[in-house]
């Protein structure tokens, strides 16, 4: 039987956490299996900013922009633009995938 930290629990802890140095590295990273663990409000610019320059889709009609993250603890995270009709600089409300919801905790503590 595992211990289960609620997300509310997690979120309230994140100014506790920001004080740390988060190591990461963009890049194209295998990223097949990942699924949606969340949503993070923020600004293209803010995400570029942190993350720098994303991968760019054209293809396949889903996705305009995509960063692929490796985090220092070994998780996997993406940003992405599901979806969206509008140019990705006007984009406020990214998706982000990963294998388990460490992406999403571990995105959130780096743009916060």
């Amino acid at each position: 039987m595992g211990l289960t930290i609620p997300v509310h629990y997690v979120m309230v802890n994140y100014k506790f956490r920001k004080g740390k140095v988060m190591n990461f590295v963009t890049g194209q990273y295998d990223v097949c299996g990942t699924c949606l663990q969340g949503t993070i409000n923020t600004s293209y610019d803010r995400l570029v900013g942190r993350f720098g320059k994303p991968t760019t889709y054209q293809e396949d009609g889903k996705t305009q922009v995509e960063w692929n993250i490796k985090f220092n603890d070994g998780t996997i995270a993406t940003i992405y633009d599901w979806k969206e009709v509008v140019a990705p600089q006007k984009v406020t409300e990214w998706h982000v995938g990963g294998f388990n919801e460490m992406a999403l905790i571990n995105v959130i503590d780096e743009v916060i």
